[in-house]
Protein backbone atom coordinates (compact mmCIF):
# COMPACT_ATOMS: atom_id res chain seq x y z
CA UNK A 1 0.00 0.00 0.00
CA UNK A 2 1.41 3.36 -0.98
CA UNK A 3 -0.64 5.79 1.11
CA UNK A 4 -2.52 5.68 4.38
CA UNK A 5 -6.28 5.68 3.85
CA UNK A 6 -8.74 7.34 6.21
CA UNK A 7 -12.39 6.26 6.31
CA UNK A 8 -14.95 8.50 8.05
CA UNK A 9 -17.12 6.43 10.41
CA UNK A 10 -20.84 6.95 11.06
CA UNK A 11 -23.32 5.47 13.54
CA UNK A 12 -25.77 2.97 12.05
CA UNK A 13 -28.13 3.01 15.04
CA UNK A 14 -29.23 5.52 17.67
CA UNK A 15 -27.23 3.82 20.46
CA UNK A 16 -23.95 4.15 18.54
CA UNK A 17 -23.18 0.46 18.98
CA UNK A 18 -23.03 -0.32 15.24
CA UNK A 19 -20.70 1.75 13.07
CA UNK A 20 -19.86 1.74 9.36
CA UNK A 21 -17.05 3.31 7.36
CA UNK A 22 -17.67 5.58 4.40
CA UNK A 23 -15.53 6.30 1.33
CA UNK A 24 -11.72 6.46 1.71
CA UNK A 25 -9.80 9.71 1.87
CA UNK A 26 -6.03 10.23 1.67
CA UNK A 27 -5.83 13.36 3.83
CA UNK A 28 -5.82 13.01 7.60
CA UNK A 29 -6.34 16.77 7.96
CA UNK A 30 -9.52 16.66 5.86
CA UNK A 31 -10.97 13.76 7.83
CA UNK A 32 -9.99 15.29 11.18
CA UNK A 33 -11.60 18.66 10.27
CA UNK A 34 -14.88 17.17 9.05
CA UNK A 35 -15.48 14.02 11.11
CA UNK A 36 -15.50 13.01 14.74
CA UNK A 37 -14.52 9.33 14.20
CA UNK A 38 -12.57 7.59 11.42
CA UNK A 39 -10.59 4.48 10.53
CA UNK A 40 -6.92 4.69 9.63
CA UNK A 41 -5.59 2.00 7.27
CA UNK A 42 -1.77 2.21 7.38
CA UNK A 43 -1.28 -1.54 7.00
CA UNK A 44 -3.48 -3.17 4.34
CA UNK A 45 -6.72 -4.53 5.84
CA UNK A 46 -5.82 -3.42 9.40
CA UNK A 47 -7.98 -0.53 10.60
CA UNK A 48 -7.18 1.66 13.63
CA UNK A 49 -10.29 3.39 15.03
CA UNK A 50 -9.45 7.03 15.79
CA UNK A 51 -11.48 9.87 17.28
CA UNK A 52 -11.12 13.63 17.57
CA UNK A 53 -12.44 13.93 21.13
CA UNK A 54 -11.15 11.74 23.93
CA UNK A 55 -12.39 8.14 24.10
CA UNK A 56 -16.00 7.49 25.11
CA UNK A 57 -18.38 4.54 24.89
CA UNK A 58 -19.96 5.73 21.63
CA UNK A 59 -16.62 5.81 19.79
CA UNK A 60 -14.77 2.79 21.06
CA UNK A 61 -16.57 0.84 23.75
CA UNK A 62 -18.64 -2.22 23.02
CA UNK A 63 -19.25 -1.64 19.31
CA UNK A 64 -19.74 -3.55 16.09
CA UNK A 65 -17.55 -1.96 13.44
CA UNK A 66 -18.31 -2.89 9.84
CA UNK A 67 -15.58 -3.50 7.26
CA UNK A 68 -15.23 -0.67 4.72
CA UNK A 69 -14.76 -3.19 1.89
CA UNK A 70 -17.41 -5.88 2.48
CA UNK A 71 -19.63 -4.65 5.35
CA UNK A 72 -18.96 -7.65 7.63
CA UNK A 73 -18.50 -6.96 11.36
CA UNK A 74 -14.77 -6.78 12.08
CA UNK A 75 -12.86 -8.27 15.00
CA UNK A 76 -10.74 -6.16 17.38
CA UNK A 77 -7.17 -7.53 17.42
CA UNK A 78 -5.26 -4.82 19.32
CA UNK A 79 -6.42 -2.72 22.29
CA UNK A 80 -6.74 1.04 22.73
CA UNK A 81 -3.45 2.97 22.46
CA UNK A 82 -4.70 6.20 24.06
CA UNK A 83 -7.87 8.29 24.22
CA UNK A 84 -7.69 9.21 20.53
CA UNK A 85 -6.19 6.08 18.92
CA UNK A 86 -8.50 3.22 19.74
CA UNK A 87 -8.38 -0.48 18.88
CA UNK A 88 -7.15 -2.09 15.66
CA UNK A 89 -9.69 -4.16 13.75
CA UNK A 90 -9.47 -6.71 10.93
CA UNK A 91 -12.12 -8.30 8.76
CA UNK A 92 -12.00 -12.07 8.94
CA UNK A 93 -13.96 -12.36 5.67
CA UNK A 94 -11.53 -10.20 3.68
CA UNK A 95 -8.46 -11.88 5.25
CA UNK A 96 -9.46 -15.45 4.31
CA UNK A 97 -6.87 -17.06 2.10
Amino acid sequence: MEQTRYYPVIDCNTEGSVKAALFPCYSEDTVRKNHRVWLEESIPQHYRLCCKESFDRRTGGDIQLRCPKCGTVMQKVLPVTNGHRLGVYICLSCNKE
